[in-house]
């Protein structure tokens, strides 16, 4: 199975988020899954960091261009505009967790609920974390 988690660039380690992430990450990597993310820092990196130190993989998707991923994604695809990363990242999953926060994670919201809801991708599960939603 393939989880994307997303959330907020801005978490760095020993914030809430950060923390969250990372124990989310490890624990779906302890349970088989492949985390599937953005690729960046915040709350992508703590998934993938999770992710290695639970014994698992992960995929970041980025937009081609002068960004780096974070240090502990195992493998990076790159596609060449906002559009093209939002549709790899939902063919990409399998169920997706969103942690709060983020105008980016906003836009992952919109685009993966209103293709689940258009039956544009068969249906899966989508789990929002916190108490903002």
């Amino acid at each position: 199975m393939k989880v994307g988690v997303f959330g907020s660039s801005a978490p760095r380690p020993g914030d809430p988020g950060y923390d969250e992430a990372l124990q989310i990450g490890g624990e779906l990597a302890r349970r088989g899954a492949i985390v599937v993310c953005g690729g960046e820092g915040g709350v992508m990196e703590a998934a993938c960091r999770g992710a290695a130190e639970g014994g698992g993989t992960s995929l970041g998707v980025l937009i081609e261009g002068p960004g780096e991923p974070n240090a502990w994604v195992t493998r990076v695809v790159r596609e060449p505009d906002l559009s093209a990363r939002l549709r790899r990242l939902l063919r990409a999953t399998d169920a997706a967790i969103f942690l709060p926060r983020g105008l980016g994670t906003m836009v992952e919201i919109a685009f993966f609920a209103e293709s689940v809801a258009k039956a544009h991708v068969p249906p899966r599960p989508l789990v929002f974390l916190g108490e903002s939603w």
